[in-house]
């Protein structure tokens, strides 16, 4: 499958569309791979979270979690996967 780079990140290019769909979209929006990495991060989940696409963009979806909400379990098996 072709591949196209978007906001930084490589997603398939059949998923351009999508993207540009949610890119204005009035709600946050995050598109990660299997392993939680984020490949996308529309504009109202900038303002929501306050990062930017180079900030965010290949990193974990962890990183969204606040660090009191995170349980150990769930950060080992994000750990294990990388």
């Amino acid at each position: 499958m072709s591949k196209q780079i978007l906001s930084g990140g490589v997603i398939p290019i059949s998923s351009v569309m999508t993207t540009e769909f949610f890119a204005h979209f009035p709600e946050g929006v995050v598109i990660s791979d299997q392993e939680g990495t984020i490949l996308f991060f529309n504009e109202e989940c900038k303002r929501i979270f306050g990062y930017s696409d180079k900030e965010i963009l290949n990193c974990n979806i962890s990183k969204l979690v606040p660090a009191a909400l995170r349980s150990e379990e769930h950060t080992s098996e994000l750990q294990s996967r990388q």
